[in-house]
C-alpha cells in the first residue's frame, strides 16, 4: 500500500473523531475558551511525545509565516468555538469552512498559484451560500454569524501561512507553535471567564480532550505520510 494511500485511510478516522468534537463543543455547558484551552494542551502534549521519543526535534525556521499561523489561527480555532456555542453546529461549521475560499483567493497573490474560470465561479456560489446561510436576505446579520465568518477569514490566512511554513518547517513543529501560542492566546480569557465546571460538566472536557489526543495523532500520521510520499520520487 502506497503512503498516499495509508495518508487517506488515517484522514477518514481523523475528520470522524473531529467532526464528534464539534459536536461536543455544541453540547456542552462549559465555557468555550475551556475546550479551546483543552484542545492546544493536548496537542503540545501530543508534540512533545513525538520529540521525546525522537519522531520528530522541535525547530523552528520560519518565524514570520509559524508567527501568522500560530496567532492568526489561534484567534479562528476561539471564534469557531464561540460560534459553535452560540450559533449552532451546523451553521458555523458551514460559515466556517469558507476558509477554502478565502485561502485560495489569498493564494494567488500570496503563493503566486492561478485559478481557473471554473475556480472562482465555484468560490462565487460558494460565498453566495454562505451569505444566504446568514440570512440577509431577510435583512437579519447575527454577531455569532459575523464571527463564524471571520473564524474562517482568519482559518483562510493560517492555510496559506502553513503552506509557506511547510517549505522549511515539518508538520509537528508547525502544531507545535500553535498549541504553544494557542494556549499563550487562551489563558486570559480563561483565568477572566473561568468557571468551575460541577458534576458531569468534567466529562466534556475530559472526553474532548481523549478525542483530540486521537484525532491528533491520526492527523499527524497523514500528514507524514503524504509528505513522504510528495518527497519520493
Amino acid at each position: 500500500m502506497s503512503n498516499a494511500h495509508r495518508g487517506i485511510i488515517f484522514m477518514v478516522p481523523s475528520s470522524i473523531l473531529f467532526s464528534l468534537m464539534a459536536a461536543m463543543v455544541r453540547g456542552v455547558s462549559v465555557s468555550s475558551y475551556t475546550m479551546v484551552m483543552a484542545r492546544f494542551s493536548i496537542g503540545a502534549i501530543v508534540c512533545v511525545t513525538s520529540f521525546a521519543t525522537g519522531g520528530d526535534r522541535p525547530k523552528w525556521t520560519a518565524w514570520p509565516w509559524l508567527l501568522g499561523r500560530c496567532i492568526i489561527g489561534g484567534y479562528a480555532v476561539v471564534l469557531l468555538y464561540w460560534a459553535t456555542q452560540h450559533v449552532g453546529l451546523a451553521k458555523a461549521q458551514m460559515l466556517s469552512y469558507t476558509y477554502v475560499v478565502f485561502a485560495a483567493v489569498m493564494a494567488v497573490p500570496v503563493l503566486g498559484e492561478r485559478l481557473r474560470a471554473t475556480q472562482w465561479m465555484a468560490g462565487a456560489a460558494a460565498m453566495l451560500g454562505a451569505v444566504l446561510i446568514c440570512g440577509v436576505q431577510n435583512l437579519t446579520f447575527s454577531r455569532a454569524d459575523g464571527v463564524a465568518l471571520l473564524s474562517g477569514f482568519c482559518s483562510g490566512i493560517a492555510v496559506i501561512c502553513v503552506t509557506r511554513s511547510r517549505a522549511t518547517d515539518t508538520s509537528t513543529n508547525i502544531f507545535w507553535s500553535q498549541s504553544l501560542f494557542g494556549m499563550a492566546i487562551t489563558a486570559w480569557p480563561l483565568a477572566t471567564n473561568w468557571e468551575l465546571p460541577s458534576g458531569t460538566d468534567w466529562l466534556w472536557p475530559v472526553s474532548y480532550t481523549h478525542l483530540r489526543a486521537h484525532e491528533t495523532v491520526l492527523d499527524l500520521v497523514c500528514r507524514l505520510l503524504l509528505a513522504k510520499k510528495n518527497r519520493t520520487p
